[in-house]
């Protein structure tokens, strides 16, 4: 069970990983590159995706 701590941790570690992403893409493409809310939904799900397979959360992981 998550707590409140954790929750608050977690979400300030995607939130640093996605200014990470905006950062590199914008260094590569130009700063004024807009980036769709569904690309950011897809990169953190595959972040959290191998993340869940590094700690053996995920029971379906190959």
């Amino acid at each position: 069970m998550s707590t409140v701590p954790d929750d608050k941790e977690q979400l300030q570690r995607e939130l640093a990983f996605l200014a990470e992403v905006r950062r590199r893409i914008r260094d590569t493409v130009g700063p004024q590159v807009q980036i769709p809310t569904s690309a950011v939904d897809h990169v953190l799900d595959e972040y959290n995706a191998a993340r869940a397979r590094e700690n053996d959360d995920d029971p379906t992981a190959p």
